[in-house]
């Protein structure tokens, strides 16, 4: 198993951890209440169809609950879809989540690798000549994870057209989506009205900051997959804290929308110094940052050697040594990362 960031409990001494990326605001208080007054629901099953909370993010996403599956955090909705439809071919840009490549390889499909241009890290127009209608299935991370890249949206367009005359599955991650500065831009959902073939992943645990509770869905016009997709992994997908929790996070606008407006300009400020320090910083759009450094030293164990935790990103398909992800913190946290770093470099 690959790992992933956020992996704090083996590491001593560590006093902030950027390898996680987690909305720095913690938990808001809605969601704590939410939580706290759950409890005393824990000595009942929790609902297998999760329809309250379907309900949420229906009104939410403006479509019907039937269009809606969750499950026990992202991941497990993509092993769920994959273990559902069962793709022999699956096209997959890398460097991207490694997820995607253990969900497929459990489910038996033979994996293309699309490797993304390293120059600036966007998938291009030749993906398209990928797309032969012995293709099952295609995931796009978007914006990609670790390179925080969007796909240009004229190109998405063309992708989601040659995949339905070609009866592809489009997997669209967009997790991180609602971080970017124009999320109806880029995002895919715009399409699943008129294209069948389209099944949209989100999550909760990077925008509320609430990873342990293990909470994400996917939507999709295909009302058939969607219910297949459910069915295909254990039969209480959500547990009824993290159902509860959920339900309050779509109501939860002011802090959604507090947090968006701080990460557009801490990003930024990000950015820049990141840059004048002399590392190759690729632009972002969520709330990660990745960078490369052609300096031979190991910045992750300099780092860690101070008590702070990044993400080494040199075990992701299609990357090697010297390329890493940051998260965006806190302002004094972030400025405690650039200190460290330029006294490393």
């Amino acid at each position: 198993m690959a790992e992933h960031g956020g992996n704090i409990y083996n590491k001593k001494n560590l006093k902030i951890d950027f390898s996680a990326n987690i909305n720095p605001f913690g938990i808001s208080e809605n969601v704590r209440k939410a939580l706290y007054n759950s409890v005393d629901n824990i000595n009942c099953y929790p609902d297998p169809l999760c329809m309250d909370i379907r309900r949420k993010a229906a009104d939410f996403h403006g479509t019907e609950p039937e269009n809606i599956v969750f499950g026990n955090g992202g991941a497990d909705i993509i092993f769920r879809l994959t273990n559902a439809v069962k793709p022999h071919k699956a096209v997959v840009p890398v460097p991207s989540f490694a997820e995607y490549h253990e969900a497929l390889s459990q489910s038996g499909c033979e994996i293309v690798n699309y490797f993304i241009n390293h120059d600036n890290f966007r998938i291009n127009y030749d993906i398209l000549d990928m797309l032969k209608s012995d293709i099952d299935m295609i995931i796009l991370c978007i914006p990609n994870n670790p390179t925080g890249q969007l796909t240009d949206e004229n190109l998405l367009s063309e992708i989601i057209h040659k995949a339905y005359e070609n009866n592809i599955l489009v997997f669209a991650d967009e997790c991180f989506i609602d971080m970017t500065d124009n999320p109806q831009k880029y995002s895919v959902f715009r399409y699943i009205r008129k294209y069948s073939n389209i099944f949209i992943l989100k999550s909760m645990t990077k925008m509320y900051a609430v990873p342990g509770l293990r909470l994400g869905y996917g939507i999709s016009s295909d009302k058939e997959l969607v219910e297949k997709t459910r069915k295909s992994g254990q039969p209480w997908p959500v547990n009824s804290m993290a159902a509860a929790a959920g339900a309050a996070m779509f109501d939860d606008s002011e802090y959604r929308n507090r947090f968006i407006s701080y990460l557009a300009d801490e990003r930024e400020f990000m950015y820049n110094e990141l840059k004048k320090i002399g590392l190759e910083v690729f632009r972002p759009s969520a709330d990660y940052i990745f960078f490369h450094s052609r300096n031979n030293t190991d910045i992750y164990e300099k780092l860690l050697e101070k008590g702070i935790l990044i993400r080494d990103c040199s075990d992701y398909t299609g990357l090697s040594e010297g390329y890493y992800r940051i998260a965006v913190k806190k302002h004094d946290e972030n400025k405690i990362l650039l200190e460290a770093l330029k006294e490393i470099l």
